[in-house]
């Protein structure tokens, strides 16, 4: 298995192997430069591979939100509740893995508009970091995309789930009081 390309001493080495005098040595050349070129190429990480890694980038971001949210619920307000919270912090994985798989999606067909290096796996990895550590905030966003392309909320419908969550009297333990997340 080649782990590195061709670079310039192989490539002499291998131009090296056909006589130049000789007739088809051009399109030797040509076919030696086409090898060079795409074994510097680096491949395309297949399109369910991309999709498995937004996954699991999006359970890291969503991971360091509940961990610091948990700590600071837990220590520093001393208001846990973990009798109500626990499907929270037992789901947020779960959701983080489905939500970075679906950003990723979303975005490789153009329905969110991102910039940057589409191609390489590492603007990926950090979209989908970004996207579980933003996970209240990216459902809703989603939500209004939803509404944009398949029409109005139902009538049966409140709103934002986050007004849900504000009328509860157990306030969820990743939303400070004062609103922020």
């Amino acid at each position: 298995m080649v782990t590195q390309g061709i670079d310039d001493d192989g490539k002499e080495k291998l131009l090296g192997l056909y006589n130049p005098d000789s007739t088809g040595f051009n399109s030797y050349k040509i076919a030696v430069e086409e090898l060079t070129f795409h074994s510097n190429t680096l491949p395309k990480p297949s399109y369910l591979l991309t999709l498995l890694i937004g996954g699991l980038a999006a359970v890291i971001g969503v991971q360091i939100r509940t961990i610091h949210r948990f700590v600071y619920r837990a220590c520093y307000v001393q208001d846990m509740n973990i009798h109500v919270w626990w499907p929270w912090y037992v789901m947020r994985p779960i959701i983080g893995f489905l939500l970075g798989c679906t950003v990723v999606l979303l975005a490789q067909v153009n329905l969110l508009t991102v910039t940057g290096d589409k191609s390489s796996l590492y603007f990926w990895i950090g979209f989908a970091v970004l996207a579980g550590f933003g996970t209240p905030d990216v459902v809703d966003k989603l939500h209004q995309l939803s509404i944009t392309l398949f029409g109005t909320k139902s009538s049966n419908e409140s709103g934002n789930d986050a007004e849900l969550v504000s009328n509860d009297t157990n306030a969820d333990p990743n939303v400070d009081q004062g609103g922020g997340k």
